[in-house]
Order: C-alpha cells, then structure tokens, then sequence
C-alpha cells in the first residue's frame, strides 16, 4: 500500500513575512507617487505664477502609471 504524503502549506512565519513584503511594496509605491505628485503640483505652480512650464506629459504619464501600480498593491482583507 503506497503511503499518502502530504503538503504542508506555507508556515505561519512565511506567511507574515509575504504580508509584510507586500506592505512595503505598496509603501514604496505610495512613496515613489506621492513624489512624483509633489513634482507636478509644484510644475503647476511654477506654470500660474508665469515661472516656467507646467509638467510634462512624461511626468503626468508617470504619475498615472504610479496610480495603477499603487491600487494593485492596496493590501487586501484576507
């Protein structure tokens, strides 16, 4: 009779440890937008007061691509 083997799940350690790799991932995301928002919201300011240009479309296109990164990253409710 061959025996039954079986697999244990991930340990409640590693566990943690995904979870909170993930949370950093999502801290470092949030981070790196809120960077890259403060850059364009002062492009802005600079464009009112008539000191230079607004963002450019390479700084707002960043700062859309942050967006989505970040809201995949948004840790879940298990």
């Amino acid at each position: 009779m061959a025996r039954t083997r079986y697999v244990r799940g991930p340990s409640p350690a590693s566990q943690d440890t995904e979870a909170q790799q993930k949370r950093n991932a999502w801290m470092a995301a949030v981070r790196v937008r809120k960077a890259v928002q403060a850059r364009i919201v002062e492009a802005f300011r600079r464009q009112l007061e008539g000191a230079g240009p607004g963002p450019s479309d390479e700084d707002l296109l960043m700062f859309a691509r942050l967006a989505v990164a970040e809201q995949r990253l948004v840790p879940r409710a298990a």
